[in-house]
C-alpha cells in the first residue's frame, strides 16, 4: 500500500500545491433530481479483520499534508504535524442513511448546495443508471497524541485502496468514483480524487472536528493527476 499511496498523494498534492487558496467553484454539477438512492450494505470501511477505524500520521504512507496547513487544538495553540493523526471512522447505518438522504435532497434544490472544487469542467453525481449509488460514509477527523480534536486551516490528503472504498461494488464502463463533504453550513463540496495503481486520494479543505465524507460512484473518468490549471473553470 506504502507505494501505491505515495504516488496517489504526490499527484494530488501536486495540484492542492498549485493553489495558494482553494479555487471559486464551477457551476456545472450534472445530477438528476428525484434519482432513485441506491446504498451499499457495506457502510463499514474495512481497514484490519478486528477496526473499522483507520488511524495513521496526518503526514505518512495513508495521508499526506498541503504546505502550510496549520492544526490547532480547542485552545487555539498550533500543534506540530509530526504529532497529529488522521482518524478514518465508519458512520453507522443510520447516519449513512442521513448523509444520503442529505446529498440527494442537496441535488434537488432549486439553490445551488454542491459545488464542485474537482477541477473538472463538467461533473455527474449519478451512476451509469441514474441512481445515486452511495457506496462509502466515513468520519474524517485530526486529532493529537491525546486523541483531542483539532481544526485544520489548508488541506489533508487522505489515501485509501480502490477496494477498501468500492467494497463488494464494480466500477461499470464509463463510472468512476467521486467524492463529497458535507460542510458546516448543509453545502456539500465535491473534492479532488486521484486513483492510481489500485488506490485512491482525496483531498480535504480546512475543516474542525470531523469531515463527514461520501463517496459515491458516478459516470466520469478517472484521473491520475490534477493540473492546477483545470481550477480554471468557470466561476460561480
Amino acid at each position: 500500500m506504502k507505494k501505491k499511496a505515495t504516488a496517489v498523494l504526490t499527484a494530488i498534492l501536486v495540484f492542492s500545491m498549485s493553489l495558494p487558496v482553494w479555487a471559486a467553484p464551477s457551476p456545472s454539477i450534472v445530477g438528476t433530481p428525484g434519482a432513485q438512492i441506491v446504498i451499499d450494505d457495506s457502510a463499514v470501511l474495512e481497514t484490519a479483520p478486528t477496526t473499522a477505524t483507520l488511524t495513521a500520521g496526518v503526514s505518512s504512507d495513508r495521508s499526506a499534508v498541503l504546505g502550510g496547513t496549520t492544526f490547532r487544538n480547542a485552545a487555539g495553540q498550533t500543534v506540530d504535524t509530526g504529532a497529529v493523526r488522521l482518524v478514518v471512522e465508519p458512520v453507522s447505518a443510520a447516519q449513512l442513511q442521513q448523509s444520503a438522504a442529505e446529498l440527494s435532497a442537496a441535488m434537488a434544490s432549486p439553490v445551488m448546495q454542491i459545488f464542485n472544487y474537482t477541477g473538472k469542467q463538467t461533473l455527474n453525481m449519478t451512476d451509469s443508471q441514474g441512481n445515486l449509488n452511495v457506496i462509502k460514509n466515513v468520519l474524517i477527523s485530526v486529532r493529537d497524541q491525546a486523541d483531542n480534536l483539532l481544526s485544520i486551516n489548508g488541506a489533508v490528503a487522505p489515501a485509501f485502496t480502490v477496494q477498501e472504498i468500492l467494497g463488494k461494488n464494480e466500477l461499470r464502463a464509463g463510472e468512476t468514483i467521486q467524492a463529497f463533504y458535507r460542510r458546516a453550513d448543509g453545502s456539500w463540496i465535491a473534492l479532488p480524487v486521484v486513483i492510481q495503481n489500485g488506490a485512491i486520494a482525496i483531498s480535504i479543505p480546512s475543516f474542525g472536528d470531523y469531515a463527514n465524507v461520501v463517496f459515491v460512484i458516478a459516470k466520469g473518468t478517472s484521473v491520475t493527476t490534477i493540473p492546477g490549471s483545470a481550477m480554471t473553470s468557470p466561476n460561480t
